[in-house]
């Protein structure tokens, strides 16, 4: 098995460059293992690499601070560790689940490219202790791979990076299991984007109390509104300015992110500070040394009908920090 480092960009892991493949395989068969390994011709530091190949890596940026996912590629066998059994034979039916319902006695199995990536994992030494994945667009963590023994695991569970909601999870094999369906007709399946692969570097690490704008729900051909409306201001001399469309396309990539960053460059248009806050009213805008705040501002929306994502946690406490300033008593 060749062994390829990867990092997240933001909708998919991508693998390194074969200048920093090298610097960091070299680093790889080091004794001791280095903590830190810092990237030729790059601002960038793999933090924690003695501890990649079980989820603990990750790349800053050493001007900004933004941190990104780093792992090895499954599967992967590395210097002097013992082949897993794995990696010669799974049964044909093998499936991960995630319980699902108040008493957890409904599977539902995990899409078919999540299931062939946690595979992967399985197949590799050492197995991880942590997994990164992305399910309809939420990045969730699956913790206790490194446990499993004969396929048999009770220390499998999923957490989502978003909402803190946990998960257990189940290997099982034989029938695919009923997905049941939910009230407003939705199956309770678990989907990846085609360019989901993933491990963790350090995950809950990575967890901020900012809220992270949600993927518009669907709403009839009558309802236009949608997160992509949003509009950015700066207070300038007393005045209101929106901002330019460039700067306003970055900042709403940005925005809407997995992992919003504290800082975004917006080149002439200036530096924008603490990002992660702003809908607290805390961001700012630094431009020519002088620094104004920055708003966001979302269009009301027309009537109409609006349908829920399908993916919903069910909890029953509800934890207000996690619904975002924007929800009232109205």
């Amino acid at each position: 098995m060749n062994i390829t480092f990867q990092f997240w960009n933001d909708s998919s892991f991508e693998s390194y460059n074969p200048q920093a493949q090298q610097t960091l395989y070299q680093s790889l068969l080091q004794n001791p293992r280095p903590d830190e390994v810092d990237l030729p011709q790059s601002p960038y530091v793999i933090s924690n690499f003695n501890k990649v190949e079980h989820g603990g890596a990750s790349q800053r940026n050493k001007k900004s601070g933004f941190n990104r996912w780093v792992r090895i590629r499954p599967p992967y066998l590395l210097p002097g560790a013992q082949p897993s059994a794995a990696a010669f034979a799974l049964p044909r039916d093998l499936r991960f689940c995630f319980e699902e319902g108040r008493d957890g006695s409904q599977l539902v199995p995990f899409s078919e490219e999540l299931q062939s990536e946690l595979k992967r994992f399985l197949a590799s030494s050492p197995r991880p202790s942590e997994v990164y994945f992305v399910a309809k667009h939420s990045p969730y963590l699956l913790s206790g791979m490194d446990q499993i023994q004969d396929l048999q695991s009770d220390s499998l569970a999923q957490v989502n990076l978003k909402t803190g909601f946990v998960r257990r999870v189940r290997i099982t094999t034989g029938p695919i299991p009923r997905v049941p369906q939910r009230p407003y007709g939705g199956a309770a399946s678990s989907h990846v984007p085609p360019a989901f692969s993933g491990t963790a570097s350090g995950g809950r690490s990575f967890q901020k109390r900012s809220f992270h704008p949600p993927t518009p729900a669907r709403a009839n051909s009558n309802c236009s509104f949608s997160v992509s409306s949003a509009a950015f201001f700066c207070t300038v001399d007393g005045r209101r300015e929106r901002l330019n469309e460039a700067a306003s396309r970055l900042l709403l990539r940005q925005w809407i992110a997995a992992e919003r960053p504290s800082e975004v460059d917006l080149k002439e248009d200036g530096v924008v500070e603490n990002f992660e806050v702003l809908e607290q009213g805390r961001a700012t805008l630094r431009k020519r040394g002088r620094k104004t705040r920055l708003e966001v501002k979302l269009p009301e929306p027309s009537s109409g009908t609006l349908r829920l994502p399908e993916d919903l946690d069910e909890a029953e406490a509800l934890d207000m920090m996690l619904t975002g300033k924007a929800l009232t008593d109205q």
